[in-house]
């Protein structure tokens, strides 16, 4: 199990699981995600780094994943040993960027994150990807 951290206001900070329908709501999850990691110490360059990266995976998935650019879309976060956690899952068009050669996202993602997987099981596509807290 991660390590869990509390925030200043003493609830712990763990997870943060949301969804939305389209790429207008994609920013309200990145902030949502951004007050999170604000909650649970996590440095403001790590938190920006994330908050990019997160967004612009998302927005992908809801412009390439599903043809009328509205669909199923969740992203948990959680605080664990020392960096920050994220799980991107979709029911979109199985898609793997990093199998794509040339793929300007998928040079972003390698260059920023830590620890990155793709996976898709029974029409559920997982993207897991770390980073560590650069303090």
């Amino acid at each position: 199990m991660g390590e869990k951290r509390v925030s200043k206001s003493g609830r712990q900070c763990f997870d943060v699981s949301l969804k939305l329908a389209s790429t207008g709501g994609v920013s309200h999850l990145v902030e949502a995600a951004g007050r999170q990691m604000n909650a649970c110490g996590v440095c403001d360059t790590t938190n920006g780094c994330v908050k990019r990266i997160l967004g612009e995976v998302m927005f992908d998935i809801i412009m390439n994943g599903y043809p009328d650019h509205r669909g199923y879309l969740a992203l948990g976060c959680a605080f664990q040993k020392g960096g920050v956690a994220m799980r991107v899952t979709d029911h979109g068009t199985p898609r793997n960027i990093f199998e794509e050669t040339d793929n300007p996202l998928a040079g972003r993602i390698r260059a920023e994150m830590d620890e990155l997987s793709y996976t898709s099981v029974s029409g559920e596509n997982i993207l897991q990807m770390r980073k560590t807290d650069a303090r």
